[in-house]
């Protein structure tokens, strides 16, 4: 497995919707000085994603 393909499981349809929510998060949070939270936020979008 390279560095580019997705773990063994996981199709590129949840790699694509994952990266959706993960970007979506981090925009809802760019207006922020601190944002706090965001790597929680991804962690769990990555998590809910893999299930």
């Amino acid at each position: 497995m390279s560095q580019t393909d997705p773990p063994e499981g996981v199709d590129n349809e949840a790699i694509r919707r994952a990266m959706r929510r993960i970007l979506q998060a981090e925009e809802d949070k760019l207006h922020m000085d601190l944002p706090r939270g965001i790597n929680d936020e991804i962690e769990a979008i990555i998590e809910d994603e893999i299930k």
